[in-house]
């Protein structure tokens, strides 16, 4: 990657879990596959998406004793300085099990999650398409692959991903679910979640 906006729909590969190399799995990005489970998570999926047909589904269960991870393509760092950066994606839950919880951060070496370094994590609360938004301002170091890892959060879950965005941080966030938490004679009061 060496100009943004990035955007990565998964519409230009057909869908499957077939294929355990890592190198398969989408055109210039990596997964780590489970030996403990046959179908390969994550992996482009053709039945739900947020826009046009495949999206990305993710399984994960405590059962594998395993936290795969998704790697996006090499981002040239002498062109893009990764801190100045935000990642988004749109993803929704299954609404069964528990919550999915990714830990977002940076690798040096897509095919090794010991290079895997944390910079932020992201709970996929909603059971609808939901957008998702992580400013990647805490980078540091030399990985130039933007990577997303699953946490162990309980027993069982599942979500879809689709639509990745890299660009630059705004200057003022983005404002979602504005909740009413006090009305009175003078007006409401307002709290902000901006992700």
């Amino acid at each position: 990657i060496t100009t943004v906006p990035y955007t990565e729909g998964f519409e230009n590969n057909a869908p499957g879990w077939s294929s355990s190399n890592n190198q398969n799995f989408y055109p210039c990005w990596f997964r780590s596959n489970n030996p403990n489970d046959s179908y390969y998570y994550p992996y482009v999926y053709g039945y739900e998406s947020h826009t046009g047909i495949y999206s990305v589904y993710w399984d994960w269960s405590n059962s594998n004793n395993f936290d795969p991870h998704l790697a996006l393509p090499a981002i040239d760092t002498n062109a893009i300085d990764i801190s100045s950066m935000m990642l988004s994606f749109w993803a929704m839950g299954d609404g069964y099990g528990d919550t999915p919880v990714f830990a977002v951060g940076t690798m040096t070496n897509p095919q090794s999650i010991a290079t895997f370094q944390a910079l932020d994590t992201v709970s996929i609360t909603s059971t609808d398409w939901f957008k998702y938004e992580i400013p990647l301002s805490n980078y540091s170091g030399n990985g130039e692959y933007i990577a997303l890892r699953a946490v162990n959060t309980g027993n069982y879950w599942s979500c879809l991903i689709d639509d990745f965005i890299i660009d630059s941080i705004p200057s003022c966030m983005h404002v979602y679910d504005l909740a009413v938490t006090s009305q009175h004679n003078g007006g409401s009061r307002q709290l902000r979640d901006p992700h």
